[in-house]
């Protein structure tokens, strides 16, 4: 039974990595999901198959029940780019096998074929399986292979034709596919994760004649949705250390003496990765928020004292994002086709789960350290 007072879990940390695989790590990292799945869409609909095939018997055919559980989750992979995990479980609920085929729209201009998607079938499954709304007997579950790929006229569909679903069974259409620029997600005042708007600030200052400096960090949450917001769950690094080349040692920017922040933000150290995507070693700020009501706000600040060491180079914080909420789907709806008439209940849950660079560094200079404004991301 799907349970909506649930508590979402943060994943245990993996061991840091090092330099040498940290690009293969933040990939990885990229691919983890949050431990509690999104909520459910805020009502269901029941309506025929497309495509079903009108009983010429003079009795009514009665319609089979079907319910398609569908799950949209936009991720990051390597260099920070958008994708959508996108599932559709259909579960045949009826007493009688049905043949259906399955069809999945993609919006124009985003069918894009790159080294790590579209991904199909076993190759894209999330870490957590899918969830029901409803307490439902499913004997078996089998995940679809690759579809058929349809293009015409500049629109794209995948296809999984002549499913056939047992009585009391179920499969999984599941893919990886591209989901447009990562400018989606940057306004010129901060980040814009779907309806969450995060507004940042970076100051930077001298202490004892400018051998000591300051950094302080101002994040301003807001939930510009319709729907509660919530288990957000977010990690900020500030590197003081970074490997600019592989194979020679860090660049150390300064030295940390003292790292304080918001009474919710937990702080480590560890080796994580930065907004330019290299292995740097620095402050991990960890937050854990249990909701944002539509409208709310939340604000949180992180601040980092210490030596200050390099003449040049740039601190570029990274960011990592995962939250549930109900909100529309962000992707279009899974078509049904069946010559029998099926009796489909819809359910549709989200949540975001991304790791992106922040719009803004700290840039070391000869005269001292700046903050400095990241245009076209």
């Amino acid at each position: 039974m799907y349970n909506p007072g649930g508590r979402a879990k943060r994943f245990n940390r993996p061991p840091f990595p090092n330099k040498k695989n940290m690009k293969k790590y933040i990939f990885l990292m990229s691919l983890l999901v949050a431990g509690t799945l999104g909520f459910l869409s805020a009502g269901t609909v029941a309506a025929f198959a497309q495509g079903s095939t009108p009983s010429s018997n003079p009795v009514q055919e009665k319609p089979l029940s079907v319910l398609l559980v569908e799950r949209d989750v936009p991720q990051t992979r390597v260099d920070f780019e958008p994708v959508v995990n996108h599932g559709a479980l259909v579960a045949n609920l009826s007493d009688e096998t049905i043949e259906v085929d399955i069809e999945s729209p993609i919006p124009q201009g985003l069918y894009v074929v790159k080294k790590f998607f579209p991904t199909f079938g076993h190759d894209s499954l999330l870490a957590m399986p899918m969830q029901f709304p409803q307490k439902v007997a499913i004997s078996e579950y089998k995940t679809l292979d690759r579809p058929l790929i349809d293009t015409k006229n500049n629109e794209t569909v995948f296809r999984w034709e002549n499913i056939s679903i047992p009585a009391k069974q179920a499969v999984i259409a599941q893919y990886d596919n591209y989901f447009g620029p990562r400018s989606q997600f940057y306004t010129k005042d901060g980040l814009k994760i779907l309806e969450l708007d995060i507004r940042t600030s970076f100051k930077a200052s001298s202490i004892d004649g400018g051998k000591g400096v300051v950094f302080e960090l101002y994040y301003d949450m807001e939930n510009k949705g319709k729907e509660e917001i919530e288990d957000i769950l977010m990690d900020v690094i500030l590197p003081d250390s970074v490997y600019v080349e592989e194979e020679k040692p860090p660049v150390q920017l300064f030295e940390v003496a003292d790292a304080v922040a918001s009474p919710q933000v937990n702080i480590m150290r560890g080796m994580l990765g930065d907004g330019f995507g290299k292995a740097a070693v620095g402050t991990i700020f960890t937050v854990d928020i249990r909701s944002i009501q539509p409208g709310s706000s939340h604000n949180i600040w992180m601040k980092v004292m210490g030596k200050n060491i390099a003449k040049e180079g740039d601190s570029y914080p990274l960011l990592t994002f995962q939250y549930r909420t109900k909100g529309n789907p962000i992707w279009p709806p899974t078509i049904l086709r069946s010559k029998k008439k099926l009796e489909i209940t819809r359910y549709s849950y989200r949540h975001a789960n991304l790791i992106l660079p922040d719009n803004k560094l700290f840039r070391f200079e000869p005269d001292g350290i700046k903050v400095f404004q990241i245009n076209g991301l």
